[in-house]
């Protein structure tokens, strides 16, 4: 009877094989860069070479990393069926068994290929689909039109209603004023605008507005506390706004005040512009709580 040992050595020696070798090695160094290596370039190469860093850019965040490791279970079950099947051809030469001249398995294993390949491409669809529609920003719906009926007759004496103020500027001139005096750039746009400008623009275009100062204003979602790349401790404040704004706060300044905030309260606070996540929502980092 077989034991584990040598099962283990006739699946390496699958494995050990020219092309499953090379095809495995390939599947590692598209997954590795897909969802590890990308994520260390340094952010000095977006300033230097923006358009070389928006098309590396491009070329990452495919699929997450529980798709890669599906993608690679069926190519490991792939190459076992496969040498298998050859396997036992070579087998039945060697022994002089009778070689039918059809064998009835063979659309079974045909089908069970086809099968495997489909979803390979249903995962695949599926995960871009995903990750697609967490990044496509949902368009406001048109306004109705009136109904011809709803029209004024010519003969009707009703006066037209007044249309309805503005809304108040989300930064106010005052704001604007007060910032510069403090030597502060307050930018005049929301974080979730910024968020839709860096997913049209690229992320790489956005460096004019990184440094400048953003007013955030959005209910409470998540509170975490995160050793980051500068070795330093930082409170993460993800808030509910169009793309899930995270706000960096100091722990030892602002931990006292934020640890008091309950699930949906408005969390106002006046930050600086860090960068964009993967999924394009706006890092805003050295805040102050309003």
């Amino acid at each position: 009877m077989a034991t584990i040992q040598e099962r283990a050595n006739a699946f390496l020696d699958v494995l050990d094989r020219p092309f499953p070798k090379k095809v495995l090695w390939l599947w590692g160094i598209i997954a590795t860069w897909d969802t590890f290596v990308s994520q260390f370039i340094p952010e000095s190469i977006s300033k230097d070479f923006p358009k070389a860093h928006q098309v590396i850019a491009m070329t990452y965040g495919w699929l997450s990393l529980q798709t890669w490791l599906v993608v690679g279970a069926i190519l490991v079950a792939l190459i076992s069926l496969e040498w298998g099947a050859r396997h036992k051809w070579k087998l039945e030469l060697a022994t002089g068994a009778s070689q039918r001249q059809f064998d009835s398995r063979r659309p079974l294993l045909a089908c069970f290929w086809l099968l495997l390949i489909v979803a390979i491409v249903g995962i695949w669809y599926a995960d871009i689909s995903h990750w697609g529609s967490a990044r496509v920003v949902t368009p406001p719906a048109p306004l109705p039109l009136a109904s011809p009926t709803a029209s004024a007759s010519p003969t009707s004496a009703s006066t037209p209603k007044p249309p309805a103020p503005p809304p108040p500027p989300w930064v106010s001139v005052e704001e604007i004023d007060s910032a510069r005096k403090a030597g502060r750039t307050l930018l005049p746009f929301k974080p979730e605008e910024l968020a839709t400008m860096g997913y049209s623009n690229g992320a790489a275009n956005m460096t004019a507005y990184t440094g400048k100062w953003v007013k955030a204003s959005a209910p409470f979602r998540q509170l975490t506390k995160k050793t980051l790349g500068d070795k330093k401790d930082y409170l993460i404040v993800l808030v509910y706004d169009l793309w899930g704004t995270s706000l960096l706060f100091e722990p030892k300044k602002w931990e006292d005040r934020l640890v008091q905030f309950k699930y949906n309260d408005r969390v106002a606070a006046l930050c600086q512009l860090y960068g964009f996540n993967n999924d394009h929502s706006a890092i805003l980092w050295n805040c102050e709580l309003n």
